[in-house]
């Protein structure tokens, strides 16, 4: 029998069986010592590792009675969860490879508890290492959550097919600049599943004692996945989405789960031609066409019609002490600014206005606020509870200021000493300013600012990703430098009034 139909994937009316003993509450230790376990469910698609998520994943795309006898591959193993799962239902050979050396050594410490380790190893390499150096042969290749770890996303798949496996197991995400299109105009999920669209993007940067390692990073719809599967003679022989939707629908709003078979119904016509789906009288929907692409290439994070559209869930998920500091900024604001109606307040960086919608609720109606971000800006610049402007320049025109607030901003800027002197320059005589700024990028206090990330439900994937698209566009300086150069400029009293992993908060008063 081929290993394909001896897998029998599940199917969408296919019911899991509840009664099965749950492996992973049986081998706790392949749950509690992974780090994804810190991580929330979320509608960006996003998931929790638990002992039922990896059951019922494992169960549908990997059925427990087909197992036997297999040769299983797991690339990106992590604790070697897939592992636990295949050799306890029988299969006679398992191969993780993982690059991070701490998660290798937590799957061979897991895996030694209960499986002989002849039955198995661990590979710490790179996918570019174990392509090149590989000589076993494999039934059935498990590729849970590896995609967007390479921009070279069609030679990964080149390679996938190379190991001539008779079965190819994807779990994936859809591309994030098309989720969000998709979700602010309402439309169904199965249409963007039609869609054949690659987003390819920096991905991030894994310390490991010492020295960095690049991993770029892509995102890919399942109608471009079917594609370049069926070029290397790889057809779908399941789409285990729907069933795992059912299940999990927060988790797998956005995410997908293909099995790919070796020779199996290639076609030429992958995917449905996805406007004529679209523009049916059925399906109304409100998406620019113009808008889509079918490659998109972004080198650098910037603050687009899709940041801005969700920019404040962003902000509280990247920025500790995002609420926080605005309402400290407001307190600080009510102590000191004598007439709320008449003294002038700028806010740098007003993004989409959360500061200012704030400030003007206490009865502060003299702002201004500066934004370089056109898309940000869109969203604010009809709602008259500030003088809006577009403009990386500090606007001393409007000036002088009683206060200026610049949070979250100055990293973005190169020369902040000089922006520095511009709002000193452009403050009153007695006037102040707040400063937030990201003051750190390295070592326990940056492994801490990610592990609020993870209590935010921002996945390893986007931490990563996200980490990388600024590298090249934020300029970090110490603590102590904003200390100096304040004092430096002119500012006689600097204080630090708040302060969390990264980032830091200033109060500097111009006397």
């Amino acid at each position: 029998m081929p290993i394909s139909e001896q897998i029998g994937c599940c199917t969408k009316t296919t019911p899991l069986n509840t009664c099965m003993q749950n492996i992973f509450q049986l081998y706790p230790e392949f749950i509690d010592t992974d780090i994804r376990t810190l991580r929330q469910s979320d509608e960006i698609s996003s998931y929790n590792v638990n002992a039922m998520y990896q059951f019922q994943r494992h169960s549908v795309t990997m059925p427990p009675d087909k197992l036997t006898g297999l040769r299983v591959l797991d690339l990106g193993c992590c604790v070697g969860a897939t592992g636990a799962w295949a050799l306890h239902h029988g299969a006679r050979r398992y191969v993780g490879v993982e690059l991070q050396k701490n998660f290798c050594q937590l799957a061979e410490d897991n895996l030694t508890k209960h499986f002989p380790t002849h039955d198995w190893d661990i590979l710490s390499q790179s996918f570019s290492e174990f392509f090149a150096n590989n000589k076993e042969q494999f039934d059935l290749v498990v590729a849970f959550g590896i995609l967007y770890n390479s921009i070279e996303i069609e030679s990964l798949i080149r390679n996938l097919s190379q190991l001539d496996a008779d079965l190819i197991v994807i779990d994936t995400q859809s591309p994030k600049r098309i989720q969000g299109l998709f979700k602010r105009h309402q439309v169904p999920t199965e249409l963007l599943d039609q869609l054949a669209y690659i987003e390819l993007g920096n991905g991030g940067v894994l310390s490991e004692t010492g020295h960095k390692i690049m991993i770029e990073s892509a995102n890919i719809s399942p109608a471009a996945l079917k594609i370049m599967f069926n070029r290397y003679h790889y057809g779908m022989k399941e789409d285990h989405t729907d069933l795992m939707r059912s299940i999990f629908p927060l988790e797998f709003n956005l995410r997908y789960s293909i099995s790919f078979q070796k020779n199996y119904n290639i076609t030429d016509d992958a995917y449905t031609d996805f406007e004529t789906t679209y523009n049916d009288p059925s399906k109304q929907t409100l998406v620019d066409f113009d808008s889509l692409t079918l490659f998109s290439i972004g080198d650098h994070w910037s603050f687009d019609t899709g940041i801005a559209d969700s920019f404040d869930q962003h902000a509280r998920q990247h920025i500790p002490d995002y609420d926080r500091v605005i309402d400290l900024c407001i307190t600080v604001c009510q102590h000191l600014i004598k007439d709320p109606a008449e003294d002038r307040i700028l806010e740098v960086g007003s993004a989409v206005g959360e500061t200012v919608k704030r400030l003007f609720a206490k009865d502060f109606h003299n702002i201004v606020g500066v934004e370089s971000s056109a898309n940000m800006l869109d969203k604010i610049r009809n709602v008259p509870i500030a003088h809006w402007i577009e403009s990386d320049e500090f606007p001393h025109e409007h000036g002088p200021y009683q206060a200026v607030l610049c949070n979250w901003t100055l990293h973005f800027i190169k020369d902040k000493q000089t922006y520095l002197q511009k709002i000193y320059d452009g403050l009153n005589d007695g006037g102040f300013a707040i400063i937030t700024d990201k003051t750190s990028n390295v070592g326990t206090e940056l492994e801490l600012y990610h592990n609020f990330k993870r209590t935010q439900g921002v996945s390893e994937e986007d931490i990563v990703a996200k980490a990388a698209s600024v590298q090249s566009i934020m300029f970090i300086n110490e603590p102590s430098w904003y200390l100096d150069t304040l004092k430096e400029i002119g500012f006689k009293q600097v204080a630090i009034i708040n302060s969390a992993p990264c980032f830091t908060t200033f109060l500097a008063q111009k006397y």
